[in-house]
């Protein structure tokens, strides 16, 4: 780990005593303030091996919302999500092997037009012990780009990385 280590239980706020729109405004403010840097629009960090990762304005939604129905509409962002603004601060440390007992993943890639690009597949940091993933996809010039992060049970972690190939696990 480069930097100082990092305590997810101390980065984790509690936004119970705010409104829905109260905490839809912080998870914006924080998002903004915490991930991006230039002109407003996107922002830089490094992983745990030294790869770019970048932060776009845009992905806020999916850092801070998630669906209504998700069995349904899996990838409809029309609900603020509370648990994932209150975790918004492990992104960074996460990503940046900073937290002990992290995996990060490479996750086949999906479709079969994905399959013939040049780059590597999804990675996922997972946090088993905190039921949490954060989700970043390659980009093609290098480097990945921050796509979402949430908790969800392991046993759909699991899912996710039974075809996949672990890379790394923080000490």
């Amino acid at each position: 780990m480069s930097a100082a280590p990092a305590d997810l239980d101390n980065l984790w706020r509690d936004l119970s005593a705010l409104s829905e729109d109260e905490a839809e405004r912080y998870g914006e403010s924080l998002y903004h303030k915490e991930f991006i840097t230039h002109q407003g629009r996107s922002g830089m960090s490094t992983a745990h091996d030294g790869q770019a990762v970048r932060f776009f304005a845009d992905r806020c939604h999916h850092a801070t919302h998630t669906s209504k129905d998700r069995a349904r509409q899996a990838y409809s962002k029309d609900k603020v999500a509370i648990d994932r603004i209150e975790r918004l601060l492990w992104i960074k440390p996460i990503i940046e092997g900073r937290v002990a007992g992290i995996e990060c993943w490479e996750i086949p890639l999906k479709v079969p037009e994905e399959g013939i690009r040049c780059f590597p597949g999804k990675r996922a940091y997972v946090s088993w012990t905190y039921s949490y993933i954060i989700w970043l996809e390659p980009l093609r010039n290098g480097g990945f780009k921050f796509s979402s992060a949430y908790t969800l049970p392991n046993s759909e972690i699991s899912r996710y990385t039974t075809r996949a190939r672990k890379l790394w696990t923080s000490s």
